[in-house]
């Protein structure tokens, strides 16, 4: 089945995601310069919901010393 279009018909685009219409600005839609009137092809409500969850999976935790750790002692009065 085929995707709905992402076109912008009376200042309302429509969301490939949700299928619903939302206001074309960004306030609804992120900013993309290759998308359908320079904005995202889906809201922002369905961003967060789909794509979001995904990149946080996706940054690896850090491990060792965080590089605040040296100046930390410091601040608390640590260093003479």
């Amino acid at each position: 089945m085929a995707r709905p279009k992402s076109e912008i018909v009376n200042g309302e685009k429509l969301c490939r995601k949700c299928g619903e219409s939302w206001p074309a600005d960004t306030e609804f839609f992120f900013g993309d310069p290759r998308g359908t009137g320079g904005l995202y092809h889906c809201c922002k409500a369905c961003y967060y919901e789909s794509y979001a969850p995904d990149r946080r999976r996706q940054v690896a935790p850090m491990t060792g010393p965080h590089q605040t750790d040296g100046i930390a002692s410091f601040l608390h009065g640590g260093l003479a």
